[in-house]
């Protein structure tokens, strides 16, 4: 995989179009699926875009205090994408970095998220994990558990 693969699929996630984002999910899927020895990278990638955008961005204003652009704008649609790449890599993901993912999902992704759209997307991303899980190990009680002990706390 090109090293700067993970930044040029980033971008097709953020866009409005949920197609857009569900092609972009994919592709990145494929690019974690080409080099397993890069997942945990991706992983942390995408950890960080998604809390970077839970932060509202400042107005951009002009001289005299007026807004020149809509730069406050939430990114639900870009945490949205993002979702759909874990939903579509769920399979891919090594078992010792699910555990890390699934708590962020119910800590992070859920938690502070603002939009029922991106949230939605977060839930099938959790969804798609415990099916994995499920069908690998037969159980997911162990990542249900520490990522519920990880919100109580």
């Amino acid at each position: 995989m090109p090293s700067n693969i993970v930044e040029f699929l980033l971008q097709p996630l953020r866009s409005y179009d949920k197609g857009v984002r569900e092609a972009g999910a994919k592709a990145m899927a494929s690019a974690v699926a080409d080099d397993p020895k890069r997942t945990d990278a991706v992983m942390t990638v995408l950890m960080n875009s998604f809390e970077e955008t839970l932060v509202p961005r400042e107005v951009i204003t002009d001289q005299l205090g007026n807004p020149i652009e809509d730069s406050h704008e939430d990114e639900w649609f870009f945490r949205s994408g993002i979702a759909q790449t874990w939903a579509a890599a769920a399979a891919l993901w090594p078992a010792e970095s699910v555990e890390r993912l699934f708590t962020f999902l119910v800590s992070t992704a859920l938690v502070k998220d603002r939009d029922t759209r991106s949230q939605e997307a977060v839930m099938v991303a959790g969804a798609a994990l415990i099916d994995e899980i499920a069908k690998s190990s037969g159980s997911c009680d162990g990542v249900l558990q520490v990522s519920v002990v990880g919100v109580i706390e």
